[in-house]
């Protein structure tokens, strides 16, 4: 019992020590171990020295009496003694037993007997349960140690990916490091523009301010200019419809101031046009085309000439409708796209029998002044 022990123990210091399959083998060798000895102590248990202390077998009414494995004589102010010996040891200790036929056996002793062989077979039957228990308890291990082999295997893999993922983390660091040193530069250029962007922010608020005020400078300078422009047309005026030259010589010869006295004395019968009226200048405007008759501009000496000759030649193409030449104020170009937009209003108010006139960049209607602005709003609107 004391080798067992031992070995019990030392069995537990080499399975901390071994693989799954070494337990699963260990453990076994430890059940069927456990079982002998079981065995052993069944046997030693039932095994009764049958011999008396002068080496004869107890004497009853009948003779010499064999005693049931286990079982204790019955008779009464007999002693025996009980030793370990197998029931071999004890039929050699006595040569005349196996010469002596077994007496009959009374029923207690064949009801010890039979629960002797019930205790066994339980026994037995116990034992066979606890090594099926064992069988299923080895196909657990062995199945355990398939998956701590693999578990073994995902592990060195895993060990194997965590180590690549180290080195992919020591290059992000240092890309990191570098990407930070970028990012302070970045940010030191971005605050730079931010400051330059600032002063730019700056300087643009004040060009727009200027700006604004060249706006309305240049504004208030163009209304000046046009004014002036208009001041210096009011003592001209347009003729339009007079024959020119075909040929550049003709067209360089060309007296314009001649020509149209000689239309105002015979054309429009204005007598002694050329003692009466005084002309400054008199010249044709634009670019020369052959298929269109360029306007001829007069400027009057006097602004009473002027306005007393517009007035007749108005008269005149009244009475004389299919007169080709017409005349009209000259007007600075604004002014004169401003009157391009409100003459059709002009002539639709007339046409409804409204008393109309068009005066510089203005148009009354029954008194009423619009603009170009405005004129939408008249009821008279109309577009070219």
């Amino acid at each position: 019992m004391g080798r067992n022990k031992g070995s019990k123990g030392s069995r537990k210091r080499k399975t901390s020590q071994t693989s799954p399959n070494s337990v699963s083998e260990t453990l076994a060798k430890r059940l069927a171990s456990d079982n002998t000895r079981t065995i052993d102590n069944i046997s030693d248990n039932i095994t009764v020295n049958m011999t008396s202390p002068q080496g004869t077998l107890p004497q009853g009414p009948q003779g010499p009496q064999y005693v049931a494995y286990g079982t204790p004589p019955i008779y009464p102010n007999q002693q025996f003694s009980y030793n370990t010996l197998t029931p071999m040891q004890s039929m050699n200790m006595n040569p005349n037993l196996n010469q002596v036929a077994p007496p009959p056996q009374s029923q207690n002793q064949t009801s010890s007997a039979s629960e002797f062989e019930r205790t066994v077979i339980g026994k037995l039957e116990k034992l066979e349960t606890r090594l099926s228990k064992l069988d299923s308890i080895e196909k657990k291990l062995t199945d355990m140690s398939q998956k701590m082999t693999a578990m073994d295997n995902r592990v060195s893999s895993l060990e194997t990916s965590a180590r690549e993922c180290n080195g992919k983390l020591v290059d992000l660091e240092v890309s990191r490091t570098m990407d930070a040193q970028t990012c302070d530069e970045i940010r030191s250029k971005q605050s730079d523009i931010d400051s330059k962007l600032k002063e730019e922010k700056t300087h643009i608020q004040k060009l727009s301010a200027e700006c604004e005020t060249l706006k309305k400078s240049n504004l208030s300078l163009s209304e000046e200019i046009t004014d002036l422009q208009s001041r210096s047309m009011r003592d001209n005026l347009l003729f339009f419809g007079i024959t020119e030259a075909n040929s550049p010589d003709d067209r360089k010869a060309e007296q314009c101031s001649d020509i149209i006295l000689g239309h105002l004395e015979h054309t429009f019968n204005i007598p002694d046009a050329r003692g009466t009226i005084k002309l400054d200048r008199a010249h044709r405007i634009g670019s020369y085309d052959s298929k269109k008759t360029r306007p001829v501009v007069v400027k009057f000496n006097y602004y009473q000439d002027k306005e007393r000759v517009k007035q007749h030649i108005r008269d005149f193409v009244k009475t004389n409708s299919d007169c080709p030449i017409r005349s009209s104020d000259q007007f600075p170009k604004v002014i004169q796209e401003k009157r391009k937009k409100l003459i059709p209003t002009l002539v639709a108010a007339k046409t409804a029998g409204k008393k109309a006139s068009l005066s510089y960049d203005k148009l009354y209607i029954e008194g009423k002044m619009y603009t170009v602005d405005t004129v939408s709003q008249s009821g008279y609107y109309k577009t070219n």
